[in-house]
C-alpha cells in the first residue's frame, strides 16, 4: 500500500496557487472618458476608480477595449473598436435612471446593454422593460420560445438583484428576487448566436 504524502500534495497546491496569482484576468471593457482615460469592464455598475495605464493608441468614449487585470493594476493592451449604441425604447412605466440612459448594440457575437433603469411608479416586481427594436435580435443560446433568464443586474437601494429575461424576438423583462430596489444597471453582455 502506498502511503499519501500530504505534506506534498499541500507543497503542490501552494506552487500552483503562486502561479495562478501572478498570471493577469483579462477583461473586455468600454472606454468610458478619454483625459483621464476611464473604462468600466464588462458586468461591472461603474467605472474602475484608477485611470488604466494604456499600450494602444486611437480609444475613444464607446470604444471596446480589452484590460489586463494585474496585481490591482488595469491595462488596455487592445482595441476592439466602437459599438454602434442605439437608443433602447421603454416602456411607459420605466425611466431612464440619474441620466444613464439604456442602449443597446450587436457586436462579436454578443447583445451589449448598458445605463440604468427606474420605475416611473410603482415598485419592480416583473416589469415589461422593452423591445431591442429591429425585428429582434439573433437567437440566444437556448432560447427558442419565450424568454431565457440571462443576466443577475445589479440593483439600488439595497435590494438584491434582479433577472433580466430576453426573449428570441428581443423583448425584454426585469424580475426582482425580493425587497424594492430603487433602480437596475443594465452594463453587461450577452452571448448570441449569429
Amino acid at each position: 500500500m502506498n502511503d499519501i504524502d500530504l505534506a506534498e500534495i499541500w507543497r503542490r497546491m501552494r506552487a500552483l496557487a503562486a502561479v495562478a496569482r501572478g498570471k493577469p484576468d483579462l477583461k473586455w471593457a468600454t472606454v468610458r472618458a478619454v483625459n483621464p482615460t476611464s473604462v468600466q469592464i464588462d458586468g461591472d455598475e461603474a467605472p474602475l476608480l484608477a485611470a488604466p495605464s494604456t499600450l494602444v493608441t486611437g480609444v475613444s468614449v464607446g470604444s471596446r477595449v480589452l484590460v489586463a487585470l494585474h496585481q490591482r493594476r488595469a491595462t488596455i493592451i487592445g482595441h476592439g473598436g466602437k459599438l454602434n449604441w442605439q437608443p433602447l425604447p421603454l416602456s411607459d412605466r420605466i425611466d431612464v435612471h440619474q441620466g444613464q440612459r439604456p442602449e443597446w448594440a450587436i457586436a462579436g457575437g454578443k447583445l451589449h446593454l448598458q445605463g440604468a433603469l427606474t420605475r416611473s411608479s410603482g415598485s419592480f416586481s416583473t416589469s415589461y422593460v422593452s423591445v431591442i427594436p429591429g425585428g429582434g435580435i439573433p437567437d440566444l443560446p437556448g432560447v427558442r420560445d419565450g424568454y431565457k433568464s440571462v443576466r443577475l443586474l445589479a440593483s439600488g437601494g439595497g435590494a438584491p438583484p434582479g433577472r433580466s429575461y430576453i426573449s428570441a424576438s428581443g423583448e425584454m423583462l426585469i424580475a426582482t428576487t425580493g425587497g424594492t430596489a430603487s433602480y437596475y444597471t443594465l452594463n453587461s453582455e450577452y452571448l448570441i448566436d449569429s
